[in-house]
């Protein structure tokens, strides 16, 4: 069906919602260059438009080869399609879906806690996360632990002097 809304000329008979052949029109498709119709045959899904001289003379037909020999089973019809076809049956609420459980997140080590209090307390301007922690190596973090044991110390001296 067509994206954009389009009004059905007056003097035509709205043929919506009718089943002809095994064609099912859904909706009005354009005037131009006659006006033509949505459908979607019943027996296998196809969807197309039709004229609408031939649907009010009988002579439309699914136009997928296999359907009309025979050779398919009926199509899965999606949720819309089954939406347009429904328009008397009431529409069932929504089931509410199960949030995904959520692994137990890893508690920080007391070397990351350490450093990300010493970081917010002296108001650093960037501050390393856990998951980027968890990714430097040993000596790098040992780096930034061994500079803010002599960054405490100086600041206790600095007290006491």
């Amino acid at each position: 069906m067509s994206g954009t809304w389009v009004s059905r000329p007056a003097g035509i008979a709205d043929l919506t919602g009718q089943t002809i052949n095994g064609l099912r029109i859904l909706g009005f498709a354009g005037r131009h260059p006659s006006v033509r119709w949505q459908t979607r045959c019943e027996k296998c899904g196809t969807s197309t438009t039709e004229l609408h001289s031939t649907m009010v003379n009988g002579g439309a037909r699914c136009r997928n080869v296999a359907c009309t020999l025979g050779r398919l089973q009926p199509a899965k019809v999606s949720a819309h399609e089954r939406w347009l076809n429904s328009v008397d049956e009431p529409v069932p609420a929504p089931q509410p879906t199960p949030a995904p459980k959520q692994p137990m997140a890893e508690r920080p080590s007391d070397e990351y806690v350490k450093y990300r209090a010493h970081a917010i307390l002296h108001d650093w301007v960037q501050v390393i996360t856990w998951e980027y922690w968890k990714t430097l190596p040993d000596h790098g973090r040992q780096f930034l632990l061994d500079g803010i044991e002599k960054d405490i110390r100086r600041l206790k001296n600095e007290r006491e002097g």
